[in-house]
């Protein structure tokens, strides 16, 4: 959902090559994700059978409690670190992250 958020009016391929899954678990995620009232999907103005995926209403206020959660998490896991500490933790983690990401064409 965060991706959706990121990238509001996306179509499912694009949202499962940004996030390397298959347009078919996708598309199936989507759905999910649809029927709990969560994204909705409209048709693209110039591509046909392209359907633009957005949150709704209740998908935004499902996504700032999460992130509040998410907030409160991260404040009580850095409290055990130092100012320089907590820096070089996150460092680490980026680092962390940029190696996971798929190779560039």
């Amino acid at each position: 959902m965060r991706r959706i958020q990121e990238q509001p009016g996306a179509s499912s391929a694009q949202l499962a090559r940004r996030v390397q899954v298959s347009a078919q678990n996708m598309h199936v995620l989507v759905g999910t994700l649809e029927t709990k009232g969560w994204v909705g999907r409209t048709p693209h103005p110039e591509l046909g059978r392209v359907r633009r995926v957005h949150l709704t209403e209740a998908g935004t206020e499902l996504m700032h409690r999460c992130n509040a959660h998410a907030f409160a998490l991260t404040d009580r896991l850095l409290a055990g670190f130092t100012d320089p500490e907590a820096d070089q933790f996150a460092a680490l983690l980026r680092r962390a992250e940029y190696t996971l990401q798929p190779p560039q064409p």
